[in-house]
């Protein structure tokens, strides 16, 4: 019962509600009232509520905010470093104390693609060393849209709500250390010697499996391996510590070097020991200390059900770092580990290990979905016949063959059986992922059933729970009606924007560049208008950063699977440069262009990639997406600038009429008020962002929104929107919504009534 109210506290504290302590409180009194539990386990649980109640961060600003706030312009500082240096091909990271306070905050460096990092600062920078730097303060980004990772939170959540930037790793001299450290130290050399002794890619595996460092994977490997629900392999958990325990087992028992006795004695001290040496990941701590728990109860005598050593576990990790409960991989270990147990005799009775693997794959997998969900917003159905193929390969090959590679490199094996082992290894390891990645081209097809609603996911747990009750006992069509019931609950859950009367229009904060999502009621159609991109520097190439983080989250949050038609204004990188990578992640039935636009040749090759089908809209036509009409009011003519020929489109949506300009300068707008005399219009996206060249008092006059929406990056270099554009709609009552202020804007309507408007970030 203690651990229930861990799991009430933990929800309470993620949803800002006194709600599950109130229902944990019921709970225990009523299986008191009825003698179902003692006295004792329900006066814990209400002590457990009460402790974790104050120690866990709520992930809301800190108090300690003003006071770090005081250092942003401070370009020196001097501390302690009070985790891991993690060192990896992409970053450098590690918490710091700061001298003379009682706060953390993140140090990070991000070193060019080809430079080394100097042995002085990896011989320098070590747990527990006192450290003074130079680096840019800054603050953790927020999140400006809905569904988009909100790494300000996320620090908050893990202890610290600023950051350090090191300008050079050259900039930081340290000394002293822990004995923390010199148990890191052991992962870094034994990485290195893989890096030197082994092909790149199986000491990329050996890291990822054995020392838990998955950072030298290829983005493609990783990303494939989290399509398919195979992520969990990638991380140090139960599997890869029983392999561990079996293996050292047999290596110590069956050769005869130590008695039983002793190597369990062995087993106990060394797990909690790899747990620091393979990166410290919560699900190696919870895998390795339930299994030294184990071994020590057993040995005192004590014989406590795997339940109650998985709820110690839990309670000890928590109350040890609290900031641990909100770490994914925590939830997802003790999520599935939870899932298992509560399966553990349905499993025991398969009538063969492959069965037995199945139900094992079935019950993990079904545990975690409303984390899946959640976290991911999409759901991979054949991942459990996936998994009960690739894990036993990983568990009786892979895995143990990393273990024997390490074993091997440290001892004078002849180099021609090392050899051999590895290429073995890596012919095998090939065929594997490509028939994996085979698997991925053909069969992909993941449900996105969009952000799933807290009733739901306790409802689901709910039923979850009585399935599994019913296999065990047996009851197998009771179960399957069970089943069938979490079914449906997932299908309402993904069906209920087919079901509702509610339509929105989103602008979303993708920095400087347009992005707008038009979904009507009923999910009758999904439009969008222009979808743009960052760019890099030197070469002016549009990179998949938006897409990433803000469109794809964002479509798959509402659940969305298709784009019915998307319309690009014009052919610039911030109007159209995400346009390659949404087609590649989700379905455009169409696109719709003006008819001077020219599309880049990525665009095209998407296009034709994925038969998408193209229309052109010349000014005056009309087009329907759904019930939804749209008109093409410009260009009016052609000129040589892209911004000036960008497609004008108006429409009535949500009972309010709207137009969107694209980039159009006044030029434009004065060839549309004469092409169109007494045009109005109730909501304007104002043209260029805001710029000077665009927007002018007489189309402001002739137009008279009663909304203009600006879309700008924060602190651009354009100084956009200008002074003077904000004083004319100011002059005309005109309210003015800006992403660069209050990030994603959306108006929300019903079917047949006008909306209001909402922001992300009031």
């Amino acid at each position: 019962m203690p651990a229930f109210g861990l799991a009430a506290a933990i929800l309470s504290a993620i949803h800002g509600t006194l709600f599950f302590y109130a229902a944990a409180v019921c709970w225990a009194v009523v299986l008191v009232g009825i003698r179902r539990v003692p006295v004792l386990p329900a006066m814990l649980l209400f002590c457990v509520l009460f402790f974790f109640h104050f120690s866990l961060p709520a992930g809301t600003s800190p108090e300690n905010q003003p006071l770090l706030t005081k250092k942003h312009s401070e370009k020196q500082f001097k501390g302690k470093i009070v985790s891991n240096v993690n060192v990896t091909g992409k970053a450098v990271r590690f918490a710091y104390l700061l001298e003379n306070t009682p706060y953390s905050v993140q140090v990070v460096y991000f070193p060019q693609s080809d430079e080394e990092l100097p042995q002085t600062f990896l011989k320098a920078a070590h747990h527990g060393a006192a450290c003074i730097l130079r680096g840019e303060w800054s603050q953790p980004e927020p999140a400006t849209n809905p569904g988009q990772f909100d790494f300000a939170s996320y620090a908050r959540k893990q202890g610290f709500s600023s950051q350090i930037r090191l300008t050079s790793p050259s900039e930081i001299t340290c000394s002293g250390r822990s004995l923390l450290s010199r148990l890191h130290e052991i992962r870094s050399v034994l990485s290195s010697s893989a890096d030197r002794k082994l092909n790149p890619d199986t000491a990329a595996w050996l890291n990822a499996l054995v020392l838990g460092d998955a950072s030298a994977l290829d983005d493609e490997t990783t990303a494939l391996f989290q399509r398919w629900g195979l992520s969990h392999l990638l991380a140090i958990s139960g599997l890869h510590v029983g392999i561990i325990l079996a293996f050292l087992y047999m290596l110590l028992v069956k050769t005869g070097m130590v008695t039983r006795e002793r190597a369990e004695w062995a087993l106990a001290v060394f797990l909690p020991i790899y747990a620091v040496v393979a990166g410290g990941a919560p699900s190696v701590w919870r895998a390795g200390l339930m299994a030294a728990a184990a071994i020590l109860l057993k040995k005192q005598g004590y014989r406590l059900a795997s339940a109650d050593i998985i709820s110690l576990v839990f309670l000890c990790l928590a109350a040890v770092n609290p900031n641990i409960v909100y770490h994914i991989g925590f939830q997802l270990s003790f999520f599935v580990a939870f899932g298992i147990m509560l399966s553990q005799q349905w499993i025991a009775a398969a009538e063969s290990a492959l069965i037995r693997l199945f139900r094992i794959s079935f019950a993990a997998q079904m545990m975690i979905i409303p984390l899946q969900i959640s976290y991911f917003y999409e759901l991979q159905p054949l991942s459990i016949a996936v998994n009960t193929l690739i894990v036993p390969y990983f568990s009786l090959f892979v895995i143990p063959l990393m273990f024997v590679l390490l074993l091997f490199m440290l001892l004078p094996i002849p180099q021609f059986l090392f050899a051999f082992i590895e290429k073995t290894f890596s012919f095998c390891q090939h065929a594997v992922l490509s028939g994996l990645k085979t698997a991925d081209h053909y069969l992909d097809s993941p449900l996105i059933p969009g952000e799933l609603a807290l009733g739901s996911a306790i409802c689901y747990m709910i039923l979850f729970v009585l399935f599994m009750h019913l296999a065990e006992k047996e009851s197998r069509t009771n179960a399957f009606f069970m089943g069938l019931a979490m079914t449906a609950l997932l299908l309402l859950n993904g069906l209920q924007p087919y079901l509702s009367s509610q339509g929105r229009v989103t602008m979303l904060d993708i920095g400087q560049g347009d992005a707008f999502v038009i979904e009507l009621p009923y999910r009758s159609g999904v439009i969008m208008i222009d979808a743009g991109a960052r760019f890099s520097f030197p070469d002016m190439e549009a990179t998949d950063k938006v897409h990433r983080e803000v469109l794809g989250p964002y479509l798959k949050s509402r659940g969305i699977r298709q784009i019915d038609a998307l319309f690009l204004s014009h052919e610039d990188l911030d109007h159209d440069g995400s346009v390659p990578f949404l087609m590649n992640d989700i379905k455009v039935k169409e696109m719709v262009t003006g008819p001077y636009y020219k599309p880049s040749e990525d665009i095209a090759v998407a296009v034709k990639k994925h038969g998408v089908r193209t229309t052109v809209l010349g000014s005056g036509e009309k087009i329907f997406v759904g019930s939804q009409a749209f008109y093409a009011l410009g260009p009016i003519k052609q000129t040589d600038s892209a911004n000036e020929n960008s497609l004008i489109l108006y429409g009535e949506i949500g009972g309010k009429r709207w137009l969107f300009t694209g980039d159009s300068g006044k030029e434009t707008e004065d060839l549309l008020l004469r092409a169109y005399p007494g045009l109005q219009v109730d909501i304007l996206k104002v043209g260029h962002h805001g710029s000077r060249h665009s927007t002018s008092e007489h189309f402001v006059a002739g137009l008279q929104p009663q909304t203009a929406l600006i879309s700008a990056g924060r602190r651009n270099r354009y100084g956009h929107p200008s002074g003077e554009v904000l004083d004319i709609l100011g002059k005309h009552e005109t309210q003015i919504y800006r992403t660069d202020r209050s990030g994603a804007v959306q108006y929300i309507f019903r079917a047949g009534e006008k909306g209001t408007f909402r922001v992300f970030h009031p």
